[in-house]
């Protein structure tokens, strides 16, 4: 079980309050105060920062934040067993790959039997979510944190620019200065589409304000039903356009780029094992290690 004193920090640290924390705990503000002093004691570092409006943590307080966030997932997962046997697996996945790269095996994992919960978010909530305890791993296409979760390269896809069969652009070569002429559709804030495109885009020294203007859409239904009613552009994954009969791939010359859609556990997680093999059971032919080494 986790010492008071730790948990005491993490209720300062979601709150980003003495004062607000003591409340929750039902402490005086003293004794949250003493017990984050002795904390510090004990790690010989400043944890929080008290200086200017707020708390804040200290780069040394944001290290112990992960760590025992991790434990403390661990340990409502005991319980969780303890309680009442071993519980599902909560995978979770993101829209493009929950709707178009992840029926077709799943639907394999549970005709053998296995039943996991599976979550559909973009990959800032399902990073977010597993760190909390309410997902056990995540199959995500976006941007993560590398010191939180230990990433297996579960497939490789194409990610395009596309536009309705009829664009201007569509069936010639052109460049992404041709695109920029055009309105672009793109996903919500936290969604892994939209922060590989930004991350492409900056790699050119380029932001979404290069493009004649940005319209952000919430589903890839709404996108796709707006690029066949207007000559906008967007870009995805090509796997989404599977069977969309009225919307194309655009040939854009100097634009080519594949990502790596990764399978995630959080560091640490005492599921682990259990996730590996579903991980397996997804996908038996993909390379199964961990890829530290891998840019």
């Amino acid at each position: 079980m986790l010492d008071a004193k730790i948990l005491t920090f993490l209720e300062v640290a979601r709150l980003g309050s003495y004062t607000r924390a003591a409340e929750c705990l039902h402490l005086t503000q003293p004794a949250v105060t003493q017990q984050i002093h002795r904390l510090e004691e004990h790690f010989g570092r400043r944890l929080v920062d008290t200086r200017g409006r707020g708390v804040r943590l200290t780069p040394a307080g944001e290290e112990l934040k992960k760590h025992v966030q991790i434990e403390l997932v661990n340990e409502r997962r005991l319980m969780q067993r303890m309680a009442a046997g071993v519980p599902p697996l909560r995978l979770g996945a993101t829209l493009s790959i929950a709707d178009y790269y992840l029926p077709k095996p799943l639907a394999g994992v549970l005709a053998s039997g296995q039943a996991p919960q599976v979550c559909v978010g973009n990959t800032q909530t399902l990073t977010r979510r597993m760190l909390e305890g309410e997902l056990d791993c995540a199959l995500v296409e976006g941007l993560f944190d590398r010191a939180l979760f230990e990433p297996h390269r579960w497939r490789t896809a194409r990610f395009v620019a596309a536009a309705r069969a009829g664009h201007p652009l569509a069936g010639k070569p052109c460049t992404m200065n041709d695109l920029c002429a055009c309105p672009l559709l793109v996903r919500e804030q936290g969604s892994g589409t939209r922060a590989v495109l930004e991350s492409a885009l900056f790699a050119r020294g380029m932001d979404l304000s290069a493009f004649a203007r940005t319209v952000e859409l919430g589903s890839f239904g709404l996108i796709k039903a707006a690029l066949a009613a207007i000559d906008a552009v967007t870009f995805l994954y090509e796997g989404v356009l599977a069977d969309e009969a009225g919307l194309a791939v655009l040939d854009v010359t100097d634009f080519a780029l594949e990502r790596p859609l990764y399978f995630l556990t959080p560091l640490g997680s005492s599921e682990r094992e259990r996730c590996l093999a579903l991980l397996e059971a997804l996908a038996p032919s993909a390379p199964q290690g961990g890829e530290a080494s891998e840019a």
